[in-house]
């Protein structure tokens, strides 16, 4: 679109939706406005220059530009937390229900944009289908623009296998084999058995209780998230007994396993502060494993065999041994604008290229292409000649583009693409083949009577339950510290208000 036609369907849709959105839009549509935008994670060394590209499209297109921000890994939900209550002009942040979604939009932090959307994001929001849309909703209000893509399943484990049968080690498949390949690489090999830090404070807990014999079997729906202070769950064959994490059989032995992996150094003594996760030690050859999604997985795979042809990895992914298992939500990643945002139909309309035209899809997930990327003759997606993609300025999806990710243009599905590695796409075909549909979607704590308790049990959660996890502390004392904590902190009041709140629930559906 050129830029006099972009001023005038500017113009059109201003005056149309001044009524509709009960004020004027701040900025006309003669005014060029920048955008500011938060994602989660790391930046790439790169990003820069895409943007630079991405900016040029946005003036011709939309009459605007993007300054994007990155919260790093580290303590990433507090900062957005804190971005979001103090007002600051956001513009678009990145949510997801692993993350704060459900939290911000009851607090009242993020904008409900079923008003603006249909006219500033019409292709985009007219392809949501009614069950997308009601897994979004928080209250009956829709505060978040998801992703439409069929998210890859499960965290799993990628390891060395040739440092596993170098030792005697067929496979990884168990807590068993996966303590002897950690021991035999802590005695004989330089480098950290599990290099972890940064992003695996956020996912590795849950990873390891799912590791373990005592883990739940069949499908189950979580209730209370990592962020809110606790984990509640459900088994989707038992739905009236509502089950927390610290409570239960796996994760007393989650406890057991990692305080052994601390004491025999399988971990870094540093790792609640280590600022250099496992993702990117094993690539540099200091960590024997690393924990990720079968998306990110492929992508270290394709990365390895261009930079250490000689290594064999394997790939555990431990919820395939399940009887059955929930899919992924269909709203697993997305974005919101910000009821601070000055400019949201600015961003809606930023967001509808990003979802509707392969330009802006592909800059910001793969970066320039032929600098960082390029396609085959039969159009798949490679690195140019000559570039090591580990060593790459921008890596493939890395700069959290999964807000706004399109299966009709995504270029790395896992399941599509004929050079996805072949451990990958097994395990993803079993996850498929046990998936069941998800349950009780529309489902959402309400939180508002328990704040005050939600937010001291968050403090528990990041002190003592973080080093009793990481295996810092004493098992038997460390547990009791913990129940001692979470009793002070009030859990039982939001143990009750839950439970009050989801026996109402079934009792309607």
């Amino acid at each position: 679109m050129k830029r006099g036609a972009a001023l005038l369907f500017m113009a059109v849709l201003v005056i149309t939706s001044v009524f509709a959105n009960g004020r004027a839009e701040e900025a006309s549509e003669n005014e060029f406005v920048e955008l500011k935008m938060y994602l989660v994670g790391d930046t790439v060394p790169d990003y820069d220059m895409m943007l630079d590209e991405l900016n040029v499209l946005m003036e011709e297109d939309i009459n605007a530009s993007l300054d994007v921000n990155f919260t790093t890994w580290v303590d990433w939900q507090t900062k957005l937390r804190l971005i979001l209550s103090s007002g600051e002009k956001v513009d678009l942040v990145h949510m997801a229900p692993w993350g704060i979604y459900s939290e911000q939009a009851q607090a009242g932090s993020l904008m409900d944009i079923r008003n603006l959307a249909p006219t500033y994001a019409p292709e985009t929001w007219n392809s949501y289908n009614p069950d997308i849309l009601k897994q979004t909703e928080i209250n009956g209000g829709v505060y978040m623009m998801p992703f439409r893509y069929t998210e890859p399943i499960g965290q799993g484990i990628v390891y060395r296998k040739d440092l596993a049968k170098k030792y005697g080690i067929n496979e990884v498949n168990s807590t068993e084999s996966l303590m002897a390949l950690l021991k035999a690489v802590h005695d004989n090999e330089a480098m950290v058995p599990f290099n972890a830090g940064e992003f695996d404070l956020t996912v590795w807990i849950g990873m390891a209780g799912m590791i373990q014999n005592s883990r739940p079997q069949s499908a189950f729906k979580v209730l209370l998230e990592n962020t809110e202070g606790v984990i509640a769950y459900v088994n989707y064959d038992q739905p009236e007994t509502i089950l927390y994490d610290y409570e239960s059989a796996y994760y007393k032995e989650t406890m057991d396993f990692m305080r052994t992996m601390y004491n025999e150094e399988l971990i870094p003594r540093n790792v609640l502060s280590n600022t250099i996760g496992s993702r990117e030690a094993f690539l540099a050859g200091k960590s024997a494993m690393t924990t990720l999604n079968p998306l990110n997985a492929n992508e270290e795979f394709q990365k390895i065999q261009n930079s250490n042809p000689e290594w064999e990895l394997g790939y555990w992914l431990p919820m395939t041994t399940m009887a059955s298992h929930e899919k992924a939500p269909a709203i697993n990643n997305g974005m919101s604008i910000p009821t601070a945002s000055e400019n949201p139909e600015r961003a809606l309309m930023l967001l509808e290229k990003l979802h509707q035209d392969q330009r802006y899809h592909d800059l910001t997930t793969y970066g320039v292409q032929g600098v960082h990327w390029e396609l085959t003759s039969d159009g798949e997606i490679t690195a140019p000649q000559g570039l090591d993609l580990s060593d790459s300025g921008f890596q493939w999806d890395r700069p959290c583009p999964w807000g706004w990710r399109e299966e009709k243009f995504y270029r790395l599905n896992v399941l599509k693409s004929p050079s996805v590695w072949g451990e990958v796409k097994a395990s993803q075909e079993t996850m498929y083949d046990i998936g069941v549909e998800r349950k009780w979607t529309d489902f959402t704590f309400d939180k508002s009577n328990v704040s005050t308790e939600i937010s001291a049990l968050n403090t528990v959660r990041t002190g003592v339950f973080s080093a009793l996890s990481w295996g810092l502390m004493d098992v038997e004392e460390g547990y009791q510290e913990l129940i001692d904590d979470y009793d002070n902190a009030g859990i039982e009041t939001v143990k009750q208000e839950l439970e009050d709140q989801w026996s109402a629930y079934l009792a309607g559906n």
